[in-house]
């Protein structure tokens, strides 16, 4: 176990350092060793996005989270909100849908993680869904006691003829919800 712990350290340290080449050997020599710790993937990741190597970035964070959904399911959100950022980085249409599918995924169990709403907002505007972009803006605002920049974007939201129907309830709860902290 200490073994483990001083390589998994030193690996760390040249991970935080910017020496992602000797990271990226150190990582791959303890999971030859410890091949059942379930955040070798998440790490690889990390280095990867560290790196700008967004694709293989993605690759490994989706291993992560396939091995962690069999054994740590709390930490599955801080590997998908990884994930999430990097599919941002892409400038592909399928990866910046899989961002909306997981950020959705991560507000039914984080409503207030204003910041999630902020990247829904920002994925949903790069693939010209003004009205789904501003509801996320819109509950972030709310998040942060802004009700009238809330107000403003619901407003803005209703006037898009593509507004999907969750998408006019969840407006319609927000400004529920404006009248009631007024």
């Amino acid at each position: 176990k200490n073994n483990f712990l001083s390589s998994y350290s030193k690996m760390i340290a040249l991970f935080r350092i910017g020496k992602y080449d000797l990271a990226h050997n150190k990582l791959s020599l303890i999971k030859n060793k410890y091949e059942e710790y379930p955040f070798f993937y998440e790490l690889k990741g990390d280095i990867y996005f560290k790196e700008g190597n967004f694709s293989n970035a993605i690759i490994e964070y989706e291993k992560a989270i396939k091995s962690l959904q069999k054994v740590f399911t709390p930490s599955i959100d801080l590997v998908k909100f990884s994930l999430i950022k990097t599919y941002l980085q892409t400038s592909k249409i399928a990866d910046l849908n899989k961002s909306v599918i997981l950020l959705e995924e991560l507000l039914l169990n984080n409503p207030n993680w204003s910041y999630l709403w902020r990247l829904l907002a920002k994925a949903s505007g790069r693939l010209h869904k003004k009205g789904v972009a501003y509801i996320a803006l819109a509950e972030e605002a709310l998040i942060k006691k802004n009700f009238i920049k809330a107000k403003k974007y619901v407003d803005l939201a209703n006037k898009q003829d593509s507004l999907p129907i969750s998408y006019k309830m969840r407006g319609s709860d927000i400004l529920a919800r404006i009248k009631l902290k007024n």
